[in-house]
């Protein structure tokens, strides 16, 4: 299945200063493949126009093509096209969240729970939000694996809980979550349950209907589309409820000399301009998706994920965190004494793209007491050589470092 499929993403053809081009940095942003670049092509040279409030040809195909994408997206999710909302990113759809809850109806409710996982996207505007609201933020313990421990969380479970926020993949140790388990024991309690699905959603095609979120929040850099665009799923009636985030021309129904009333979701929540070619890109990318089976995705990625790991111990030396039978495509380690950041540096040189640091969870490296990992992540377009590649780099780097 993948066999060919690296000819979709002429960049791996590059050398990098005159090295083979290995790219294992897919955690941070996939690799567009050319249908997604052409789109955006096609779309800037032959179809530009603004949509939604235009008279003519193009400004009324533009508005057709980017509201399919909507429909498209929401088909994929198991969702209503009203329930799916295009954003800048995942960090725009929880502040967009965050922002609509400063004044929820949470009755005596007065907690979230969260897990040390939780990248800075998602826990820094509930951090802002717990703030003005006095609530208190409580963490899920992680087991040895990396995982979250179920006994934890259900000792934290309350008739306090407000709302439940966790990643279903973790990108830093490539843990995956039993979401769905989770959100029910949640909803038992009469929680709002929010997924961060920036790491999954390569993984796993999601049906927010057996999940059971209210919100799913998702960037297209980690699914083979374009930076600056996103998708926020909320449940209707709950986006119904939630104020704009932001206000302007596009979200009104109405507007006089002092006051406005506004559109229903989605619109409700897209002021302005909507970034049109990064949405139809984005359109794109679902269709390179839809191409894809994902049980054989995950079980590709395993294969070289499980392949790093073996390599990794046979060298020696070196400190792994991703050894759950949950992690897929993300292999997080150190080689023992030698800064993250050194290492990485190393195997730049040599053509080999990994990511170094915290990783924007700060919390899981205090929980872990480290300061940061070497990160190398996997995704469709990539092989047992790269993986052969990446172990003859890091042995020539330990002999340099150690």
């Amino acid at each position: 299945m993948f066999k060919n499929i690296r000819d979709d993403f002429p960049q791996l053809q590059q050398k990098v200063r005159s090295s083979k081009f290995i790219y294992l940095d897919s955690a941070a942003t996939t690799l567009i493949p050319k249908s997604v670049a052409k789109r955006i092509y096609d779309y800037q040279i032959g179809e530009v126009s603004n949509i939604h409030r235009g008279a003519h040809y193009f400004s009324n195909l533009g508005t057709q093509n980017y509201e399919d994408v909507r429909s498209n997206w929401a088909k994929w999710l198991d969702a209503k096209a009203e329930e799916v909302i295009f954003t800048k990113g995942t960090t725009e759809g929880f502040n967009l969240i965050a922002s609509g809850l400063e004044d929820f109806d949470f009755g005596e409710r007065n907690e979230f729970i969260c897990s040390p996982m939780d990248h800075h996207s998602s826990l820094v505007p509930l951090q802002r939000l717990a703030q003005k609201r006095k609530f208190t933020i409580k963490f899920v313990e992680l087991n040895s694996v990396g995982e979250i421990d179920q006994g934890s969380y259900q000792k934290l479970l309350s008739k306090k809980t407000a709302l439940v926020s966790l990643p279903w993949v973790s990108n830093s140790l490539g843990t995956t979550q039993p979401i769905q388990q989770m959100f029910t024991e949640a909803k038992k309690m009469g929680a709002l349950c929010l997924l961060d699905g920036a790491q999954a959603l390569s993984l796993f095609r999601p049906d927010v209907q057996k999940l059971g979120c209210d919100f799913l929040c998702f960037s297209g850099h980690k699914v083979w589309g374009p930076f600056g665009v996103g998708v926020l799923y909320g449940r209707q009636d709950l986006l119904e409820q939630l104020p704009p985030y932001q206000s302007g021309g596009s979200m009104i129904e109405d507007v006089s000399f002092q006051s406005s009333n506004y559109l229903k979701a989605p619109h409700k929540f897209e002021a302005g301009t909507p970034n049109i070619s990064g949405v139809l890109g984005l359109g794109a990318a679902l269709a390179f998706m839809e191409t894809l089976d994902f049980e054989h995705v995950r079980a590709h990625e395993k294969k070289l994920t499980e392949l790093l790991v073996s390599k990794l111990e046979a060298i020696g030396g070196f400190e792994i965190y991703s050894r759950s039978d949950t992690c897929y495509n993300l292999c997080s380690f150190n080689l023992q004494d030698v800064h993250a950041s050194d290492l990485g540096q190393l195997l730049d040189q040599m053509g080999c793209a990994v990511r170094t640091g915290h990783h924007c969870t700060q919390v899981l490296m205090k929980t872990l007491k480290i300061n940061g990992t070497i990160r190398a992540s996997m995704s469709v377009y990539n092989n047992e050589d790269d993986i052969e590649g990446l172990f003859e780099s890091l042995k020539k780097a330990k002999d340099l470092l150690i």
